[in-house]
């Protein structure tokens, strides 16, 4: 069976475990416990020695009068294995035999009869015979309906005519039956018979309500299905590995994909240690393992996993098997995202090719093979007709097997609704954009707020549904026409508010930013819109409509998380409970360092080691999970607050401004770029142009400066400010600017653009925008509130920390490559750096420092280890500095870290999943050191690493590296920069006149080495 996946507009689809249920035993003498390990020997995949036992047991059980049942249990498990090894000739002829056994020998036992006909249906379901099946379900059904069947008889009938229903695509049908086998199960006397069957039942009607469409009535079976296999079984069993693999697809679909990935790798791993690396069974763990991949963009990793998990397949199942086309599918997206579409096509046509051979040509399985095969027709080979017949064939199927009301069905409306767009036919795309909402939705009105207590089938898809209107009321006029946009502004306030519900729905982080990533064009394309209508009308409504937008539209997933803190403690929740859920989270992150530097060593690596810590990583994380639900529950005001969605207003913002200082916002839209300026008593917007010709050139200036590029650096240095600052200069108000970037000006030091052209590289000479404004950086005016209103009174007190300020102690080769520190040099300046800045700090410079004198603590080298930083209350220090060398993990963010000194109990990192758990007072951190100001960034959260993660710990202004910095001109820099502080500069002020002494010094006046140090804050 399979589910339809998303991933930027490729569909991917997953594979479902479906398994048997275990044998009943009903003996207990020597030959039973015999039977008894045959049985544990088929759950482990070791088949050989199951058969071993149970032909010794058959030989010495058959024939005689007292070992019936022991004889009955043999032969049926032999054509059981026969089955799961893909012998069904074989398998046939021993259930044939069973049979004529049976009612030989138990001729009014129904359950032992129903049980051989359930398996010689499960024969033809696994030989992929669905006219045969069909015959074999309708006898169980018949001995089902004799009179004296009920409990066990009955609920092992009506799942097995159940099974054969889900098969064949009649998933209403297969969902009766399940609960028709749920309560003869419930009417079952032996409770182990109860607990079996309903394993089986509550798996199988799950799968049955997903091929629905019903995600969340799926989830709840298979919750009761993982409860109960976990009671049954404990956790290392193939039934448990079944129900996690389930779980992580109801995940998958609603596009929760970090947490899914956790519940596939889970399932991999119960797997693998049953069976081993090459079995059957595994294949669907490899191939949900490389959809995960896929979906979070290491392609790669997916092809790996993917083209693995297709050779286990077809090497078990062969060439034309069902589950082998799952993997044509899925590895025509990889060949998609490679370029490759002839290959993709092909893939695509083969898979659809078994399916029809298997099931015939008017199967619910071969609805969504048909809709990808059209996405690619539409969206890479430009061949509207193809995709139209090949959508038109999947709604045909789709209409005639499932319901109307199927999410399925929404999504070919939407599919076949933009190739109309495409080919600029509006009114039909309209209508099929119009009968997609009905399906997904309900009767609307745009201009109605969205219910969002509405069951909505397909949330996701009905976002897209929205943009897709909202793209078309744009485009089907001739230039701005005030009701058309009036709809499209209306299809982004709809599509917003369902992004806003979907995020807090997550539970991972991973899936959270893979969300509004994808979906953060729905802001900038409301922003578009309503700088047109602003255009028109001079309204100044619509400008604080834009503001609105661009603030929800920045650091969405930061917000959530401080306000989380805050809900707690204006909630009233009891602080044993807040230490409990912090203890939880340290575990969960002290697990998740341990199991990445096991992963990091080429030496001695431990896969065992890893799986043990992995699974103790997955038990801590649910466990957490529950907690905050049950918190959620226990304390509804801490619910509503942590959700609360509201920003500030254009209004707020303008109050937070201090004197003559401005707000600018920037916005790089889908086909316009905006700067949103911010005054105290006045806003404006100011239209940038089109993005595509001026994003290369931001993107490569930190490049041009870093090596040394000074002809580039020039051209493009000026190019830019001609662009995005020079337009918004009439705008500016005063001489400090607060930038909010948006996607790659995360990498800008604005400070470095040059007003004026320039052909040569007097460094000290150049027109610096710096020379102009006092610029710093805020990631948004939300955010930039809650820092100012936690911003201590009277600032004072310093940490300093110089871990590498003489020689260092070098941890041996393995541990180094944990470390990051095979290339870590003393840093000799920084004792004399941490010194001089702590002299400024016991200086008297007033009447109250002589009362009162500044505290100063000083870690440098030996003494700057992470367990002696810890051990310091830094709640007692506002203003904390870094004299140190750090490093920056782009693929994993939390796993970027600051290096103090390594000694023999620590690794001699402080990563930034430390810094989150972590409680500061600081008005002032500084970083110096390389590249702090570094991350990935993801549209609708800018700039994850260490400023998110000390803003989140409670800093108020950072200053970051943007680059690698030399060791003495950083010095120099930063003892000014304190000296400024000390004499009553603000931050921002104080920065920006310590690099402009450090400008005037010939020797480092290049902007390598005076630029890199950015102020988050003000």
């Amino acid at each position: 069976m399979v589910t339809l996946l998303k991933k930027a507009g490729i569909a991917l689809l997953i594979l479902q475990l479906v398994l048997s249920a275990p044998l009943l035993g009903q003996s207990s003498d020597q030959l039973q416990q015999s039977i008894d390990e045959a049985e544990t020997a088929v759950n482990e995949g070791s088949f050989g020695k199951a058969k071993q036992i149970l032909n010794e047991a058959e030989k010495e059980s058959c024939g005689t009068a007292n070992r019936t049942n022991i004889c009955y249990d043999a032969k049926f498990l032999l054509a059981a294995i026969e089955r799961m090894e893909g012998s069904f000739e074989v398998a046939i002829e021993l259930l044939d035999d069973l049979e004529a056994y049976v009612q030989q020998t138990f001729p009014k036992d129904a359950f032992k009869l129903i049980k051989v006909y359930r398996e010689r249906l499960l024969v033809e379901l696994n030989d992929v015979d669905l006219e045969e099946a069909s015959i074999w379900s309708d006898r169980i059904l018949e001995a089902a309906n004799a009179p004296g069947v009920e409990g066990k008889a009955a609920a092992t009938a009506y799942l097995a005519v159940a099974d054969y229903e889900d098969a064949a695509g009649n998933y209403r049908k297969a969902i009766e039956f399940y609960k028709r086998s749920i309560r003869a199960a419930k009417e079952t006397n032996n409770p182990g018979d109860v607990e079996v069957l309903l394993i089986n039942a509550h798996n199988n009607l799950g799968i049955a309500y997903r091929g629905a469409g019903e995600l969340d009535k799926a989830m709840e079976q298979y919750q009761m299905n993982l409860e109960l296999a976990q009671n049954v079984h404990g956790e290392e069993h193939i039934e448990v590995a079944s129900a996690y693999n389930n779980i992580g697809t109801i995940f998958y679909l609603k596009q929760d994909i970090g947490q899914a990935a956790e519940y596939f790798a889970k399932t991999a791993a119960i797997i693998e240690g049953i069976f081993g690396p090459d079995h059957q069974r595994l294949g669907a763990s490899l191939n949900n393992a490389g959809l995960s991949y896929y979906a979070m963009e290491e392609y790669e990793k997916a092809a790996e996993f993917l083209e693995r998990a297709q050779r286990v397949k077809e090497a078990n199942l062969g060439m034309n098997h069902p589950e082998t086309a799952i993997g044509y599918t899925n590895l025509a997206s990889i060949y998609i995202q490679n370029g490759d579409y002839e290959a993709a096509e092909q893939n695509y046509l083969r898979s659809i090719s078994v399916r029809e051979n298997s099931y015939g040509k008017n199967h619910p399985d071969l609805v969504k093979t048909k809709i990808e095969l059209g996405k690619l027709y539409l969206n890479h080979l430009n061949s509207t007709e193809k995709a139209r017949k090949s959508f038109e064939s999947a709604l045909a199927i789709s209409l005639d097997r499932l319901r109307e009301t199927h999410p399925v069905v929404a999504d070919v409306y939407l599919l076949i609704g933009n190739t109309n767009y495409k080919e600029k036919r509006f009114k039909e795309a309209l209508s099929k954009y119009k009968d997609a909402m009905s399906l997904l939705y309900g009767d609307y009105s745009l201009d109605d707020e969205p219910d969002m207590d509405r069951p909505m089938s397909d949330p996701i898809k009905l976002v897209q549904v929205l943009q897709a209107k909202a793209r078309v009321y744009t485009e089907r006029t001739n230039g701005f026409e005030k009701e058309s946009y009036h709809k499209a502004y209306r299809a982004m306030v709809w599509a917003s508010e369902i992004v806003d519900v979907l995020q807090h729905s997550y539970k991972h982080e991973a899936s959270k930013l893979r969300l509004v990533d994808q979906n953060y064009s729905i802001f900038t394309n409301a922003v578009e819109i309503l700088a047109e209508f602003y255009k028109a009308t001079d309204d100044d409504r619509y400008l604080a409509q834009m503001f609105e937008f661009i603030e929800k539209s920045r650091s969405r997933i930061a917000l959530e998380l401080l306000q989380d803190v805050s809900a707690r403690s204006f909630a009233g929740v009891p602080t044993e409970i807040i230490e409990k859920e912090e203890a939880l989270s340290s575990e969960i992150s002290r697990l998740q360092k341990k199991v990445y530097n096991e992963q990091q060593k080429v030496e001695n690596l431990d896969n065992g080691r890893i799986l043990t810590l992995q699974d103790s990583v997955f038990a801590k994380k649910r466990e957490h999970e529950e907690f905050i639900n049950e918190l959620e529950q226990d304390y509804p005001l801490y619910f509503e607050l942590k959700y609360e969605k509201s920003v500030v207003s254009l209004q707020e913002a303008q109050s937070l401004l201090k004197g003559k200082e401005t707000l600018v916002s920037y916005v790089i839209g889908t086909d316009r770029m905006y700067a949103f300026v911010v005054n105290p008593g006045s806003a404006d917007v100011v239209d940038l142009g089109r993005p595509d010709d001026i994003i290369a050139h931001i993107s490569g200036l930190r490049d041009h400066i870093t090596n040394n590029n000074s002809e580039n650096y020039l051209q493009s240095a000026h190019i830019i400010y001609e662009r995005i600052v020079k337009p918004v200069e009439p705008h500016i108000t005063g001489e400090s600017v607060l930038i909010m970037a948006d996607q790659s000006m995360h990498y800008l030091p604005f400070e470095v653009l040059l007003t004026h052209k320039a052909t040569q590289a007097a460094f000290d000479k150049l027109p610096y925008l710096l020379k102009e404004y006092t610029i710093s950086y805020v990631p948004s005016a939300t955010l930039l509130k809650i820092m100012d209103e936690r911003r201590p009174d009277n600032p004072r007190n310093l940490l300093a920390v110089a871990p590498f300020s003489n020689d260092i102690v070098r941890p041996d080769a393995e541990q180094s490559r944990v470390q990051y520190a095979s290339t870590v040099e003393p840093l000799l300046l920084t004792k004399y750096e941490t010194q001089s800045i702590s002299d400024l700090f016991t200086e008297k410079r007033s009447w109250g420092e002589y009362m009162s004198p500044q505290r100063v603590k000083l870690l440098t080298g030996p003494e700057a280890t992470v367990e002696e930083f810890k051990a310091v209350d830094v709640e007692n220090y506002n203003y904390i500095h870094f004299a140190t060398h750090a490093f920056v993990n782009e693929e994993e963010p939390k796993y970027s870290g600051i290096m103090m000194y390594p000694d023999a109990d620590e690794s001699g990192i402080s990563y930034v999943s430390d810094i989150y758990a972590m409680n500061f007072n600081a008005d002032l951190v500084v970083l110096g050191a390389c590249e702090t100001g570094l991350g990935s960034v993801y549209r609708g959260e800018g700039l994850i690493g260490f400023t998110r993660a000390f803003i989140y710990a409670g800093v108020s202004n950072l200053v970051v590296s943007m680059w690698k910095v030399n060791d003495q001109p950083t010095t120099y820099l930063m003892i000014d920069f304190y000296d400024y502080i000390r004499d009553g500069y603000g931050y921002s002020e104080a920065l920006r006149q310590a690099k402009l002494n450090t400008l005037k010094k010939p020797n480092m006046s290049n902007p390598i080495h005076w630029a890199a140090f950015i102020l988050t804050g003000r």
